[in-house]
């Protein structure tokens, strides 16, 4: 008895018009009967037919290659995909796995290597591929028309609204209980002057609803939602069609902000200055650009939307990953700074650390040890008497004792001078090339700047 897996693909989970979940099962059983066979397993996609690498399917490629069934049967070939060159790979791939590509729903078998049938087949993938890009167009007309008779159409919804289904499956629109009373907060609070950055700050302090799945308020998410005409009741749609141009719809939505609000807060939004936000991130963040990490040397982040601020390191592959709160790591390092300036410490260590190479340049070494050589050579030849010999090798080696000492003494010093200020700022370490080096457990050690 031969052994059948049936593959059923839908497009959407309640896919209950057309061809359904329920109907493809049936007619793959009724053809499997007919045929003799045996049904021993069942593999389904809920995925568009464009895409080529589908769960299901891989699993029944999978299960095909241990030889746990010997043919594959589906509905047609619109189930099987939906484009052209995914049709004809898939096929080959069933095939080519040792399976036999059943269609129950026209009742034959596909056997690729006769031309007849591929050809067949590949005539049946066109007509999918025109028939998907039909439907395509068909939906969106749906949708245009849909919003021409009031329907709104648009996702997703502003903040503060929801969608709920009736028992009939009609789609409403209405205030969502836990968000409706926020949308005038913020709006109210940038009326009165504050900006993006404090109004995330402070959605986040009073626990708003996210309306992500971020941990806290962005100040992109805030003045979005500030330019979004939408809160007021009514939004826009542009739909764009290749023949006749956009078609523009007025939808209207339940109101969240009164107009006169919304307007005053966009000529506010207008008149702002374009020159960034009125303090600067080193203004509140002094020490930003001198704490480095003591694992990889890297630059430490400052996440200044979090609760007091955070500092970690930004290498991601970095075995150390120090992460502190900022404002204990600041009062730390200007602590560190002070008691530094009382000890009249002078001379700090460079960083980044400069390798010290202790072996002359092979490039210049390299000769001397050759003439070195040949001169011994040429001394156990008599080319050389004793005494010569002797003497040439005495000055080789001068030679080379003069390179060894250039190189100790173009080493860099252990130590890099510096000029601690008297009143410890961090506008004054800055200035005097301090950095932090942060290690895990706290450890702060201050070095001197270099240009390497």
């Amino acid at each position: 008895m031969k052994r059948f897996a049936q593959y059923i693909r839908l497009s959407t989970g309640p896919q209950e018009r057309g061809v359904g979940a329920e109907k493809q099962a049936r007619v793959n059983t009724e053809y499997v009967e007919r045929q003799g066979g045996q049904l021993v397993a069942t593999y389904r996609d809920t995925i568009t037919g464009k895409i080529k690498t589908r769960q299901g399917l891989d699993a029944l490629l999978a299960d095909a290659g241990r030889g746990l069934f010997d043919a594959a049967v589906i509905y047609d070939v619109k189930r099987q995909g939906r484009l052209v060159l995914p049709i004809l790979q898939i096929g080959e791939e069933i095939i080519g796995a040792g399976l036999e590509l059943h269609f129950s729903n026209s009742s034959r078998q596909i056997d690729l290597s006769d031309p007849s049938d591929r050809l067949l087949f590949q005539i049946e993938a066109i007509g999918a591929e025109q028939d998907y890009f039909y439907t395509v167009s068909r939906l969106y007309d749906d949708r245009i028309s849909a919003a021409l008779k009031g329907r709104f159409v648009g996702y997703p919804l502003v903040y503060g609204l929801r969608r709920r289904f009736t028992p009939t499956g009609e789609r409403v629109i209405e205030y969502d209980p836990e968000r409706q009373e926020w949308p005038l907060k913020i709006f109210t609070w940038a009326a009165q002057g504050l900006g993006c950055d404090r109004i995330a700050a402070r959605l986040t302090a009073e626990g708003a609803p996210l309306p992500g799945r971020a941990g806290y308020w962005r100040p992109n998410t805030v003045l979005v939602m500030l330019r979004n005409r939408a809160y007021t009741g009514q939004t826009e749609v542009v739909f764009r069609r290749k023949k006749g141009g956009p078609v523009r719809v007025v939808q209207q939505l339940p109101p969240l902000v009164p107009v006169e609000l919304f307007e005053q807060v966009q000529m506010r939004l207008d008149n702002a200055p374009k020159s960034g936000p009125r303090h600067s991130r080193l203004a509140e963040f002094p020490l930003v650009g001198m704490l480095r990490c003591g694992g990889c040397g890297w630059s430490l982040s400052v996440n200044r939307y979090t609760e007091r601020g955070w500092t970690r390191c930004r290498n991601r592959h970095c075995k150390e990953r120090v992460h502190f709160k900022y404002r204990e790591i600041e009062a730390a390092c200007l602590a560190g700074a002070r008691d530094a300036v009382q000890r009249g410490i002078v001379a700090l260590p460079p960083f980044p650390v400069v390798p010290v190479d202790p072996t002359p340049n092979p490039a210049k070494l390299q000769p001397l040890l050759e003439r070195e050589a040949r001169i011994k050579a040429m001394t156990e030849a008599g080319m050389y008497t004793l005494e010569e010999g002797r003497a040439r090798l005495e000055a080789v080696r001068r030679e080379m004792a003069q390179l060894e000492a250039s190189v100790a003494a173009s080493a860099p010093p252990a130590l890099v001078a510096v000029e601690l200020p008297k009143h410890v700022t961090p506008e004054a370490l800055r200035r005097a090339g301090v950095v932090f080096v942060i290690y895990s457990g706290k450890r702060i050690e201050m070095r001197r700047r270099v240009v390497t």
